[in-house]
């Protein structure tokens, strides 16, 4: 149970990485003593940071205070199955008479023995697995960057098996350098997935490739980079995109970066004003993890060089509803370059 649980004292990151880890898209709130204070989701968290970019901001300042909560003398399974179903919760938190948190009934358990798959995602996977990976030279003049090896799976094992979780199953990979090594690679591989190529005759960039998929994709699909492992819920982040009927929804890393000089402030006369000694700074990055309406697609010129940015840009100049799911920076796992390659080795 203490996986569900954080305190009114953690931080958002705290709570991220509880998140990540469970699966569940919300956590309970409770004092040292474990007494009910709350509830916060996931939902609630993505506002938060999105509003003040600060990660180790206390969740005491937003979750919510009045939960929806049962005493444990008093549960009708029937009842509460409606509840999660009605409310769209996916938890709830029995207490006894003192409030105390005494066990969490969750959703999954009391569908368990039907069809229902409540993680189950109905979208096909567009991997960008085309570039040299000149950052990770002299591996990748040998092998195509998606083969590199992490803790005995390749790179582009690690990426699909985060989306097998899922029971998807349709798998697309936009090739060109070394492709010909890539594909025997899946030929000779026993899988239970599907996995089709589309081949640029020339480097496209990150988009350009994805013109060839115009009119052969008809719902939300994702698209992802394959030099980073995303370990976080891939469902939430669809149902994210669908619930707010975004055109497209990039995944953000939140960053924490202390700038190592002081920063000097003049004023409109040259004088000194004064000086921030080694600033820290919070932003969020692209992380190279999307979801798209294929209506996008008609957005991408033909066989052209044609970058996400570019096409994020364009979007949002035709008022394209562009969505930002943030994440912590504990969620991403970069293996594009050599010392984040590294650090990779000893997460996974």
């Amino acid at each position: 149970m203490k996986n569900f649980i954080i305190y009114d004292t953690s931080t958002i990151k705290e709570s991220i990485i509880k998140l990540n880890a469970n699966g569940e898209k919300t956590l309970i709130v409770t004092d040292k003593n474990k007494i009910l204070l709350g509830t916060v989701s996931d939902g609630d968290i993505r506002k938060s940071i999105l509003k003040k970019l600060d990660i180790n901001r206390k969740v005491k300042s937003f979750y919510q205070k009045k939960p929806f909560f049962l005493y444990e003398n008093k549960i009708d399974l029937s009842y509460v199955k409606k509840i999660l179903l009605d409310n769209n919760f996916t938890l709830i938190p029995v207490v006894n008479i003192k409030k105390k948190l005494v066990k969490i009934i969750f959703l999954k358990d009391l569908l368990k023995n039907k069809t229902i798959n409540i993680q189950t995602i109905p979208a096909p996977v567009i991997i960008m697995a085309g570039g040299k990976g000149s950052r990770l030279e002299p591996f990748t003049t040998v092998l195509p960057k998606p083969l590199l090896p992490v803790n005995g799976k390749t790179v582009i094992d690690h990426i699909i098996d985060n989306f097998l979780r899922y029971k998807i199953k349709d798998f697309v990979l936009s090739v060109n350098y070394k492709s010909q090594i890539l594909k025997a690679f899946f030929i000779e591989k026993k899988k239970k997935y599907k996995v089709k190529f589309i081949e640029e005759n020339k480097p496209l960039g990150t988009a350009g490739s994805l013109r060839l998929l115009k009119n052969k994709i008809k719902t939300s699909f994702f698209v992802t980079n394959c030099d980073v492992i995303f370990m976080m819920n891939y469902k939430t982040v669809y149902d994210y995109h669908n619930d707010n009927k975004y055109d497209l929804t990039l995944v953000a890393c939140h960053n924490h970066y202390t700038i190592p000089y002081g920063l000097c402030y003049v004023d409109k006369n040259n004088l000194l004003e004064k000086i921030n000694e080694k600033p820290k700074i919070d932003f969020l990055a692209n992380g190279g993890f999307y979801i798209l309406q294929p209506s996008l697609l008609k957005l991408i010129p033909k066989d052209k060089k044609y970058h996400m940015t570019d096409l994020i840009n364009e979007a949002i100049k035709l008022n394209k509803k562009i969505g930002v799911f943030p994440v912590s920076d504990e969620c991403i796992i970069d293996v594009g370059q050599w010392n984040t390659y590294r650090k990779a080795l000893g997460r996974i």
